[in-house]
């Protein structure tokens, strides 16, 4: 993870990529994309990082080329 030091919140990243929460928690509970807990406990909300946010566009656009036949 890169600590760039731009982070959202679960309910920013999901309007981010126009998803819902419950989608961005369970990506992030299965590892696919990266968050921490700045507090301590499980009551402490998930922040991630921007660069996961670019991470991820960027995966996007790169299967959304694959599938068209663009190089």
């Amino acid at each position: 993870m890169y600590m760039d030091g731009v982070f959202y919140t679960v309910r920013e990243f999901a309007k981010k990529l126009n998803v819902c929460e419950r989608t961005i928690r369970i990506a992030i509970r299965s590892g696919r994309i990266q968050a921490f807990r700045p507090g301590i406990g499980k009551k402490s909300a998930y922040r991630i990082f921007e660069s996961e946010l670019l991470r991820i566009m960027m995966v996007d656009f790169e299967t959304i080329k694959k599938e068209r036949g663009i190089d």
